[in-house]
């Protein structure tokens, strides 16, 4: 046992002691240095995980930021059957109109013409149940479906763990042992009776895809215990989700795979070539746990009307399509299961919420509506370090150091050399440091309008009131605005913009606010009150985009009386 843990011992141990030079030194040094900028902001925290982490929030906020739409357009064709409408595809993309119209003409093709299918294809498929559950995916999951934070579904986990509900929860492995399956497999009708389920299992033994003793190094997947659930009343809502979730994804291993038909159709139009694709569930398999309904896809009966070596009437269109931004992070897309955090192996599926959690307890970034953007803090951290080119925010330095702190085989000497080059970082790091950076930041207030400010704890106790950050940009100085109980607030101490929420009883919302802000009439609202008392219809515009209330608009003539006209 002492052989087997020593390693591990030795990694931890070095491990802390990296992350204790790192987070000792540097954190005074660029906090200093941002103090001789002008660039206060309280203490400018910096550590060899969470550094990396907070350029990942950065650079997707900048290629958000920096990123032009292009159009393109893509070949599709109709064709009209008795059993519905097929859409049939042309690989072929165009970045103009006038390339299509070309292509048509140089090969004498009309825009309703005739396709001839050369080819059919149908085949079987089958779908295995999803693999079982760590703690990264879980996370995931539990980010997508009720948006809880990562730290939360790791608390909830451990509290379910130490009722004894459920398994260890800090792994990162999806397989577990036979013996594990066993026991699960005994268990299992009781779990389909707590939750009303009426399945029966379908496999009774075990499959590699789930069950592999030679894989479980540590810890195994998070699966249920022998202590079943009696009453659903003994866990909270909360816990209950999570419960719910490990329950049933560990069931779906024991019941059918899903089936499958697909259908491809190639057709052709002169040289150019059409393609059409359906599926079709043929057996619900281990969806049947979840009461599933397929989506009605006609595309799959439609394409059997097409025959291979007939000929069919087809109406060709241009297709626009519209490149998209790249969509903002969330707490799972950066630190839960296949986040960024996890494929550039910077910390632990245990160490990554923290992480994540530390960023947004230190301001360096923000959570608006589970999207997570760079704070003016985080931002200028960022722009300091890149300017002085510091490895500090290179995730993929991050990994090396990770790998070398997994290679360390137990051995001091090895450790020492891995501290050493640390110290040697630092160093470089203070050489870096000691150039001027005034130039950083002057004359850029525009490249941080846009991000959402950082407050002291004195502003934090007297912005006690600002309990929401909107998405809703301030009209005078575009900062985010807060929302508060009464009214909307710009986040710039500096701007005095604001907005009363509440016109003749009827409270105005974030996205009325937005309406209002574009310049635009809102549509109808009936719930505003006459000072006598009455209900009245009306719609809401503003006067002037900085006008702190708006006004009225009738869609009629009827005078309804509320004294103060506005």
């Amino acid at each position: 046992a002492k052989e087997f843990s020593y390693p591990y011992y030795i990694e931890s141990e070095t491990r802390q002691l990296a992350d204790y030079l790192v987070g000792m030194n540097l954190t005074q040094l660029i906090t200093l240095t941002m103090q001789k900028n002008e660039q206060p902001q309280g203490v400018y925290s910096v550590g060899r995980v969470q550094t990396p982490a907070l350029s990942f929030v950065v650079e997707n906020h900048l290629n958000i930021k920096e990123f032009q739409s292009e159009v393109y357009y893509q070949i599709q064709g109709k064709i009209h059957t008795e059993k519905g409408e097929i859409l049939m595809k042309s690989p072929l993309k165009f970045t103009d109109k006038a390339s299509f119209s070309t292509l048509l003409k140089e090969e004498g093709i009309e825009y309703n013409s005739m396709m001839k299918v050369v080819h059919v294809k149908e085949t079987q498929a089958e779908q295995f149940p999803p693999p079982l559950l760590t703690l990264g995916s879980v996370q995931t999951l539990a980010n997508q479906k009720w948006r809880y934070s990562l730290e939360q579904t790791l608390n909830i986990l451990q509290k379910l763990y130490q009722k004894g509900y459920l398994s260890y929860p800090r792994t990162d492995c999806p397989f577990i042992t036979e013996e594990v399956f066993q026991y699960l497999k005994e268990c299992a009708p009781k779990f389909l009776s707590l939750f009303g389920r009426k399945e029966s299992i379908y496999f009774h033994e075990s499959r590699k895809q789930y069950v592999d003793d030679h894989k479980v190094l540590e810890h195994y997947a998070i699966v249920p215990t022998r202590k079943v659930l009696s009453r659903f009343q003994e866990l909270n809502k909360e816990e209950l989700n999570i419960y719910t979730l490990v329950v049933l994804q560990t069931l779906q291993m024991f019941l059918p795979n899903v089936q499958y038909t697909t259908r491809q159709v190639t057709g052709q139009v002169g040289k150019l070539e059409f393609v059409g694709t359906g599926r079709k569930l043929t057996s619900l398999g281990y969806l049947a746990l979840f009461d599933y309904e397929p989506v009605n896809r006609p595309m799959l009966d439609s394409l059997s009307y097409l025959k291979e070596g007939k000929q069919y009437p087809i109406e060709i269109l241009l297709h626009e399509i519209q490149t998209k931004p790249p969509k903002r992070l969330t707490q799972a897309t950066l630190g839960a299961a296949g986040g960024l955090m996890e494929k550039a192996k910077i910390g632990t599926p245990a160490t990554r919420a923290h992480i994540v959690q530390t960023l947004l307890a230190r301001k360096y970034i923000a959570e608006i509506k589970h999207q997570l953007f760079p704070t003016e803090k985080g931002m200028k951290l960022y722009r300091l370090l890149m300017a002085k080119k510091s490895i500090l925010v290179s995730p993929e330095m991050t990994a090396v150091w990770e790998r070398q702190l997994t290679n360390l085989e137990g051995d001091r000497e090895n450790q020492q050399a891995f501290l050493n080059e640390i110290k040697q970082f630092i160093l470089n790091t203070i050489r870096q440091m000691e150039e001027d950076s005034t130039s950083l930041f002057e004359n850029n207030e525009e490249d941080f309008a846009d991000l959402p400010k950082v407050e002291t704890s004195n502003e934090q106790e007297n912005q006690s009131k600002r309990n929401y950050l909107t998405l809703v940009k301030c009209p005078i100085c575009h900062s985010l605005c807060y929302e508060t109980k009464k009214t909307y607030q710009c986040s710039n101490k500096q701007c005095e913009w604001y907005f009363i929420k509440n016109k003749k009883g009827h409270n105005i919302t974030e996205k009325q606010l937005s309406v209002l802000l574009n310049g635009e009439v809102t549509k109808e609202y009936r719930d505003f009150i006459s000072d006598a008392g009455k209900k009245f219809p009306a719609r809401l515009k503003l006067k002037s985009l900085t006008a702190p209330s708006p006004q009225f608009v009738f869609d009629n003539k009827k005078n309804y009386t509320y004294r103060k006209s506005q």
